[in-house]
């Protein structure tokens, strides 16, 4: 639909060229000519005008109606100038606000902006701590948006302020200054214009407190038309569209020009978000307000933190420096670690984790931040997304956001069975929006959920606001949270979720679970016709043996090679189900082969009546659906995506043999089984499958592991190793390897 708008305006910029030649022809005397080509001008104007009408059909009803009455009026004798400018302009007013108000994309932006410029709209522009540094803003991009009538190409103009006002095409003013900020203050058609911008650093001299990072602002007769997030000026830049006629703003967005992709921002949630929420109806979406940097009255801290000018880099070069972390980090080290922002990567699943860490005051476990408090057992999940804010820069682990939710859930709410996890990220220069959402897409949401920070109502605890403190400082750097306002901003979440019975209503929706039906999984033509061949083996071997069974549970193992572990496992997984299925990994990529490891969990297990071994096949932990299980060694610090391996199973294996139960074993040391057990617990359920975790068995305080029987057969340690494994596999090492 953009697409008929824009074609409308260059038919109602071209038809009011038009018509300001026929208005200066008639408006004189004339020879004959002359007058004829004003009939011809008029003629062509109706032709264009039914073209596109006709073109239309029934869409833009509203937009159809202009130009019909267009036409109505280009049809009179004697066309009445003011009306016909007065409808051209409704024309143009609705094109331009919808051309420019979903628009996301920064160049296509850009193109609005010219279509606006040619109406004779205004541009106005704010640039807040820097007008450039993303990859995405090249010198090509600067040119293009220099032709709104700009003079300067800010791709190159790095934390500089800047400033602009365009009437139409024409440059009404214009600032850049790399050393102080800036103000344009004039009037446009009787309006009182006000625009500000400060880049990072830039300190005027009469400034005695001001923070270091930047600042802008657009003002129409006193009035802010700049977007702001949580009440904090955006950085980039910020574009208003005013119409100096009408007196209104037809646009107004921020385009964060640090950031990869150019992202952009509205005092609304973005298309993206509300597209994302509208998909998970059965979800609750809440976004958090944190309190705003003071602009005037300082606190004695917040006077420090300009003075000193204390953020996470001169920390982090100098922990010594006067700071309110002090007051619960006694350590320079301490502060370092919670100061400086944990490096991340993209996994294997396609979304940002963080690295793994531990420290004294901040850890990082399975690429997400320790939330500390969580329940070994819970019924719904509160998923913490954003930035900096978040994940809790500058905070202990039981000081983030998530940490003090969670804690007071336990305290005040258990019986609701939440669990809250922490997937904030420093995320500076990128796209918060986009690396949320994407990681969020890979999450199995249940109803009943809660995403905090992402989009919906927004929450904002009002003990914010109290000054002096009440509760103590808010501020540890100009843009960073102390533990004082985490809490606070907990408490607000939590009496917003008190006050709506904790939203269980949501408990109601029916699970949204993708069956994939018709799916291919990424399988070639071969593949899923060996997929189907597989199943029908499956369903055969259901039907020939295990029609007897009610109860039918199953576990996938390795075995490489059999220990008194993996028999173990079999023996308390057999006892709580009528049947068990044990699936032995086919894929050849162990120490020991298939066929041998097969062979030993077969004679291993041959004793247990209810107990039935097979292959797994090619879509059961291999390399078409898992393969960073065979690459554990080197991914151990990393995230991996297992959700193919285990919606392949709850999808096609299971229903094919009647699979109700999945047993694993816990896995304390290898962190690839570890987050495929955690896969397996979040999605199973949601299939219908019931999830069994039970404990390894142990020898002398340790789990015992096949990996510690092939280190042990290394040195030929026959002693220990007849200790970990049953006499069949012992047997088979002896003969393989020797005694000796």
């Amino acid at each position: 639909m953009v697409l008929y708008y824009k074609q409308a305006i260059d038919i109602s910029v071209e038809i009011q060229e038009i018509f300001e030649q026929m208005f200066a022809i008639s408006g004189e005397t004339q020879e004959e000519e002359l007058q004829q080509l004003a009939v011809q001008l008029r003629e062509s104007v109706k032709r264009v005008i039914s073209v596109f009408c006709q073109k239309l059909g029934d869409n833009l009803p509203e937009l159809k109606i202009l130009f019909v009455r267009l036409y109505g009026i280009i049809e009179k004798e004697n066309v009445r100038e003011e009306l016909f400018k007065e409808l051209i302009h409704k024309i143009n007013v609705m094109c331009i606000t919808e051309i420019l108000k979903e628009e996301e994309d920064f160049s296509t932006y850009i193109d609005g902006l010219q279509m606006a410029c040619k109406c004779g709209f205004s541009i106005l522009l704010a640039v807040c701590d820097t007008p450039c540094g993303s990859p995405d803003f090249s010198y090509a991009m600067g040119e293009k948006l220099r032709q709104l009538g700009l003079n300067v190409n800010l791709s190159t103009k790095y934390r500089a302020s800047y400033c602009a006002l365009i009437d139409g095409k024409i440059n009404l003013e214009e600032k850049i200054s790399e050393i102080s900020p800036l103000t344009i203050r004039c009037k446009l058609n009787g309006a009182e214009i006000d625009i500000k911008s400060r880049g990072f650093n830039k300190i005027g001299t009469e400034d005695v407190y001001v923070v270091q990072a930047g600042a802008s602002s657009i003002s129409i007769n006193g009035k802010l038309v700049t977007v702001k997030k949580r009440g904090v000026c955006t950085r980039g830049m910020s574009f208003v569209v005013y119409d100096k006629f009408e007196g209104c703003v037809l646009d107004s967005v921020n385009f964060d020009t640090l950031c990869e992709n150019i992202p952009a921002y509205r005092d609304k949630d973005s298309r993206l978000v509300r597209e994302y929420i509208e998909r998970h109806p059965e979800v609750v979406f809440l976004k958090q307000k944190g309190p705003v940097y003071p602009s005037e009255n300082l606190s004695e801290n917040e006077k420090n933190i300009c003075e000193n000018r204390i953020n996470m880099y001169t920390l982090t070069e100098n922990p010594n420096l006067p700071c309110i972390l002090s007051e619960y980090i006694a350590e320079p080290e301490g502060i370092v670690e919670v100061v400086r922002a944990p490096k991340s990567y993209i996994g294997t699943d396609g979304t940002r984790h963080i690295e793994e860490y531990h420290g004294k005051y901040l850890n990082v476990v399975n690429g997400h931040r320790l939330t500390v408090g969580q329940p070994e057992k819970y019924k719904r999940v509160v998923y913490f997304v954003g930035g900096c804010d978040v994940l809790g820069i500058g905070n202990r682990d039981e000081g983030t956001e998530a940490s003090q939710l969670q804690k007071l859930l336990n305290e005040y709410a258990e019986e609701e069975g939440f669990i809250v996890e922490n997937y904030g990220h420093a995320l500076d220069g990128m796209s918060i929006e986009h690396e949320m959402i994407s990681m969020l897409e890979s999450l199995p949401l249940r109803p009943g959920d809660i995403v905090v920070g992402l989009g919906g109502a927004e929450v904002y605890n009002p003990q914010l606001d109290i000054r002096p403190y009440k509760y103590g400082e808010l501020f540890w750097d100009e843009g960073h949270l102390t533990e004082n306002a985490t809490m606070l901003i907990a408490k607000g979440l939590f009496d917003k979720l008190k006050e709506n019975d904790f939203y269980r209503e949501y408990l109601q929706y029916e699970q949204k679970v993708d069956k994939k039906s018709g799916s291919d999984y990424g399988l070639s033509h071969e593949q899923l016709s060996e997929l189907h061949h597989y199943k029908k083996t499956l369903s055969a071997f259901r039907e020939d043996k295990l029609e007897r069974f009610n109860r039918i549970g199953s576990i996938v193992m390795n075995c490489n090679p059999f220990t008194r572990g993996h028999r173990y496992l079999i023996e308390e997984s057999a006892k709580k189900c009528d049947c068990l299925i044990v699936f032995v990994v086919q894929e050849d990529k162990s120490f020991f082969p298939f066929a041998d490891r097969f062979e030993l969990v077969k004679k291993g297990c041959a004793d247990l009546e209810n107990v039935f071994v097979i292959e797994s096949g090619k879509f059961i932990i291999s390399s078409l659906t898992f393969v960073d299980y065979f690459n554990k060694k080197a991914l151990q610090d990393r995230v991996v995506d297992c959700s193919d391996d285990v919606t392949l199973f709850v999808n096609e294996i299971a229903p094919a043999l009647g699979i109700q139960v999945r047993f694993v074993g816990s896995e304390p040391h290898d962190k690839v089984t570890n987050q495929y057990n955690r896969t397996m617990e979040r999605m199973l359920p949601l299939y219908g499958i019931e999830f069994v975790e039970i404990p390894r068995k142990e020898r002398e305080g340790e789990a015992i592991s096949a990996s510690r029987v092939r280190e042990l057969l290394k040195e030929h340690q026959w002693e220990t190793i007849s200790e970990l494994v049953p006499d069949v596999t012992l047997e088979y090492l002896k003969s393989k390897y020797g005694e000796t």
